[in-house]
């Protein structure tokens, strides 16, 4: 019978990664038990990934589930602020407010797919 915290591969970065086994914490990729924290790949992150020192395979550290909801609940409201920013500048015909309204979009657009996506990968 499989360990239900053995999940050797995951959806992020585009691409498959590793995840981090619970118990033992050793890598997917080569079963390396020696892991380093590093800075993150994505835009987004709660925490810094771990790299295994042999095989130097990055994979980033599982989200608890408060933090998932809480990147949604901040995240679709920032995300609906830069919406309404545009929506309000842009008879105006100036960039930089309509820059900022898409910064603040683009924010919020983050945060909460990063929240969407973590509820796979809670601890």
């Amino acid at each position: 019978m499989m360990n239900p915290y053995e999940t050797p591969k995951a959806q992020a970065y585009g691409k498959d990664i590793a995840v981090a086994d619970k118990v033992t914490m050793h890598c997917a990729e080569c079963g390396g038990t020696n892991l380093t924290r590093v800075k993150p790949k994505e835009f987004v992150a709660f925490t810094k990934d771990y790299q295994c020192v042999q095989c130097r395979y990055q994979f980033p550290a599982s989200i608890p589930i408060w933090v998932a909801l809480l990147f949604i609940i901040l995240g679709l409201p920032l995300a609906c602020l830069g919406v309404l920013w545009i929506y309000g500048n842009f008879d105006l015909g100036r960039p930089i407010p309509l820059a900022i309204g898409a910064g603040i979009l683009f924010m919020g657009a983050k945060v909460f797919w990063k929240g969407l996506t973590s509820f796979g990968k809670q601890e």
